[in-house]
């Protein structure tokens, strides 16, 4: 179970990373449209249900100990 918690903070931080990113890379550039497309709407679906599942991993051994 510890490497299931491990695994998914780092698939967050890889999320955070890449949209962080496109974000950047939309500021110098917009008509790519980095954070209008599909993808980026799907990795940001997935970074929303990563972080949600990172803060109940989190919550849950908060309240194991």
């Amino acid at each position: 179970m510890k490497l299931f918690f491990r695994i998914l903070a780092d698939i967050t931080l890889i999320l955070a990373a890449m949209i962080l990113t496109f974000w950047i890379i939309n500021l110098f550039n917009p008509f790519m449209e980095f954070l209008d497309n599909e993808i980026t709407h799907g990795l940001l679906l997935l970074f929303s249900i990563t972080s949600a599942g990172t803060a109940l991993a989190l919550l849950w051994q908060l309240t194991k100990k």
